[in-house]
């Protein structure tokens, strides 16, 4: 049994490492790269869906305010009048319309907050993703560079040292890990 679990081990590990080979990093960076842009659009498609509940919510708050204003005009008239019973009825309309208002006022506040967060979330997101981009582009880069000076057979000449040129450390860990993958492939 111990053989038996050895071999089943070790070609395991054989075929984690032709897939390891199959799959290119940089399709599957494109790839992620492609996915956090759906879920970034698939974000504004809520924040739009967001902004247009809330601003029906505000329309709708506005109509009910009219209403509170027609509502009350009609109360002076049957006071005027002497109307009671019509006023009692009146009083059960405004008294609804408030508590309708007061949960409209609620609806919109809370799509402002919502809206906010939202917002906030998906500039974040996009700046990541703006950085991931360029690091990817980085990435691709010094891969195509690293073929092609193993291609020309290596560097035709010497650069001095320009220490003007200053070099971000993401740039440096994008490199790193273009010349990890490079030399895993030899």
């Amino acid at each position: 049994m111990p053989i038996i679990n050895r071999i089943t081990r070790l070609f395991r590990a054989d075929l984690h490492a032709v897939l390891d080979t199959i799959e290119e990093p940089v399709q599957v960076l494109r790839q992620s790269v492609r996915e956090m842009s759906e879920a970034i659009d698939h974000e504004q498609q809520r924040l739009v869906i967001l902004q247009q509940q809330k601003s029906e919510q505000q329309r709708r708050a506005t109509e009910t305010e009219g209403s509170l204003q027609r509502l009350a005009r009609e109360l002076d008239v049957c006071f005027a009048a002497e109307q009671e019973d019509l006023a009692r009825g009146l009083i059960r309309r405004r008294l609804e319309t408030e508590s309708l208002l007061a949960v409209l006022n609620s609806r919109v506040e809370s799509s402002d907050g919502r809206i906010a967060a939202l917002t906030d979330h998906l500039h974040k997101n996009r700046d990541h993703l703006a950085a991931i981009e360029q690091k990817l582009a980085l990435f691709v880069a010094s891969d195509s560079l690293a073929e092609q000076e193993d291609i020309a057979g290596g560097n035709g000449g010497f650069t001095p040292y320009d220490p003007t040129i200053q070099i971000p450390d993401e740039d440096v860990e994008v490199a790193l890990l273009a010349e990890k993958q490079r030399r895993a492939r030899s």
